[in-house]
């Protein structure tokens, strides 16, 4: 449009609200002044754009029509002295219906560009034939006064509310570029008012005439503003909102988008908006099921010996009955890692359910986001109750969980569910034991096995499982129980193609000379392997991640979500592996089910490549908690069976629950 007036004369341009803020952004002031007539209508009038369009000496007049009008009946310049009256055009005439004290009523035309009717529906008229628009208006000194589409309003709690009021206060909010507000149904009031906020764009940085030069007091505001996630603006609006409406007007929930939908020609998408709105997750009940799986048979590490597995299977129930499930893998105690079972239960029952319960939000992701600003908050605390955000969500949206991430369904099962392949783990024992253990899997269909060793029992059981089977993908963990001073056993791995061995470096036992940092060690030992070198538990808080990635050797990593702290943060991961070429498969913790199903999802991501730590629960547990229960057919998991095709693709089978729970407690 600009481009027009400066090369092609152009004077005049009808408009919506968000062309004239695109082009008085567009910062040319020249050029904007070349149109003599900028008409703007379509919607209510927004103070802000109207404000900035009058600093940047745009000829803008406001109208008022409809198509049912032959478009605008009523217009006005906008001036620094323009308060919203529109003069009628000449042969127009408007009439108030059932005007309150203010003035305000319901307005009704009649004129030229009047339309006959509607086709196969009745248009309402007043008994004098002036047609009823639909709109809120008032008539003073001569001039019109438009104020919102009559349907709008809503009752609450037995008391009118008039969104447009609401919009008004919202657009002098800073930061604020436009707002939409409705009336959402709610079970105590009729209906609460919901804002949705579209954020100002950051101005673009003008060079300064000098570096001594001082920033004006609105543009380090509009700085501070830009630097706000949109859920820090949305509590900045309401906290600015709060003294300037009652609180019947007080919004139940500001939602903060960078853009809003529209339509074709600019308009605000009221029904994407609102529908935007409907699939919100909005958790009523949050509920923590301690449970205690006994194993089949005692599961051996280099670390320890489990005989039981103890976890937190976290249940959300949001405002509609509908739940989403996640599970905390951190064990009773810290030999894994630091984070033990009672501390997440705690952060859990303290400060994350309180979040969730007190806020709406429109995407899983953002949860991550509130989670992140929480100093208290623990990796595997947040790794629990996210992902069962994630699982509520995929059930209101009507979609699994691995399309949500963006997996997408292998050629076998594209249209219909989608299937990933499993591997599966082999406990600590001797070579002939882990062996037969071996041929079993691969018996299963497992396309992958892993070996839990230690120093004495690495190259032995590697030798004899690639002896059993020549073809079997072969991965070993370590579990930190090596040192430098046996690493020889560890290049005789070298020859028998050995996918990687997770965690060769108990951190404790420093070698003599050479580096003492782990990562630093482990880089410095892959330097005299062929066999990759995998990291896992070593990475227990952000900046040991920051110190192994410093280390280009170290390229392959297992990837558990709990760790990451949810599915948001390890879909950051996997890009991020993915721009380095860094190789990443999903790890498992002696998970249940939920978690399983979780893990499962992400190998559907074109940046996951080898079977992971996802085979079924049954070679561990005698029962399953989920329903169905998870399994893994021929080495293959599919998700989402039959009945179950949103979201994680399970529900918890209640009286399997019970059996084992130990304890649960409901936040609400």
């Amino acid at each position: 449009l600009l481009s027009d007036a400066a090369k092609k004369g152009a004077t005049h341009v009808s408009v919506v609200d968000k062309m004239l803020q695109d082009m008085v952004a567009a910062d040319k002031p020249e050029t904007l002044a070349r149109y003599s007539c900028i008409l703007l209508g379509g919607g209510a009038l927004n103070p802000q754009t109207l404000d900035r369009a009058c600093r940047a000496g745009a000829r803008v007049y406001a109208s008022y029509g409809m198509t049912e009008t032959s478009s605008q009946i009523a217009h006005a310049q906008v001036t620094a002295s323009f308060t919203g009256g529109l003069r009628l055009l000449p042969g127009y005439e408007a009439h108030i219906v059932d005007p309150c004290d203010d003035g305000f009523g319901r307005l009704a035309v009649k004129g030229p560009g009047l339309f006959g009717g509607y086709l196969n529906a009745r248009a309402a008229y007043t008994v004098d034939g002036f047609f009823l628009t639909g709109d809120t208006a008032a008539l003073y000194g001569g001039k019109l006064f438009v104020k919102e589409r009559t349907e709008d309003m809503f009752v609450s709690g037995g008391e009118n509310v008039y969104p447009a009021e609401i919009k008004e206060k919202l657009l002098r909010v800073a930061g604020v570029s436009d707002a939409h507000v409705f009336g959402a149904p709610d079970a105590r009031w009729g209906r609460r008012p919901v804002a949705f906020v579209e954020r100002e764009k950051a101005p673009a940085p003008r060079p300064r005439a000098s570096r001594y030069a001082q920033r004006t007091q609105a543009q380090t505001q509009a700085d501070q503003l830009a630097s706000l996630t949109n859920r820090q603006l949305a509590s900045y609006v309401r906290t600015s909102l709060a003294p300037r409406l009652s609180k019947l007007y007080l919004p139940k929930h500001v939602c903060v988008l960078d853009e809003f939908p529209r339509t074709g020609i600019g308009k605000i998408d009221r029904v994407a908006l609102e529908r935007r709105y409907d699939q919100r997750i909005e958790v009523a009940r949050v509920t923590l099921h301690r449970i205690r799986l006994p194993f089949k048979t005692p599961f051996k590490t280099a670390k320890a010996t489990l005989t039981h597995r103890e976890s937190i299977i976290v249940e959300v129930t949001d405002h509609a009955g509908r739940t989403g499930l996640g599970e905390c893998v951190a064990f009773p105690t810290d030999w894994y890692l630091p984070e033990t079972l009672d501390q997440d239960a705690r952060i859990l029952h303290d400060v994350l359910a309180p979040i969730v319960l007190r806020e709406a939000f429109l995407h899983p992701s953002e949860a991550s986001a509130a989670f992140a600003a929480v100093p208290e908050a623990i990796p595997l605390a947040c790794g629990a109750l996210e992902p069962a955000l994630w699982d509520l969500y995929g059930k209101i949206v009507g979609k699994p969980l691995w399309q949500l991430i963006g997996g997408a369904a292998n050629a076998a099962t594209a249209g219909a569910s989608a299937s990933v392949p499993a591997g599966a783990a082999i406990g600590l024992g001797s070579a002939v034991e882990t062996a037969a253990a071996a041929r079993r899997c691969a018996e299963a269909g497992y396309k992958r096995v892993k070996l839990k060793v230690k120093p004495g029992t690495a190259l032995a059981c590697a030798q004899a499982v690639r002896a059993a089977l020549p073809d079997m993908m072969i991965t070993l963990d370590a579990n930190q129980s090596f040192s430098e001073r046996e690493a020889e056993e560890l290049r005789g791995l070298d020859g028998l193609n050995v996918a990687w061995i997770e965690e060769p470096l108990d951190p404790r036992r420093l070698p003599p000379v050479g580096p003492t940092d782990l990562f630093s060690r482990l880089a410095r030992l892959q330097r005299t392997l062929r066999t990759p070198i995998c990291l896992d538990e070593s990475i227990v808080r952000p900046e040991d991640l920051s110190r192994a990635l410093a280390q280009p050797e170290l390229r392959c990593y297992a990837l558990k979500l709990g760790k990451c702290g949810g599915v948001q943060p390890a879909l950051d991961f996997v890009q991020m592996a993915r721009k380095r070429g860094i190789e990443v498969w999903m790890g498992g913790m002696y998970d249940t089910g939920v978690s399983r199903r979780l893990h499962a999802a992400f190998e559907t991501l074109s940046a996951v490549g080898a079977p992971g730590d996802i085979g079924a629960t049954a070679r561990y547990f005698s029962c399953d908690i989920t329903d169905p229960p998870y399994t893994a057919e021929r080495g293959m998991v599919t998700l989402n069976r039959e009945g179950h095709a949103s979201g994680l693709g399970c529900d918890l089978n209640r009286s399997a629950l019970e059996n084992v729970l130990v304890e649960r407690l409901v936040i609400a």
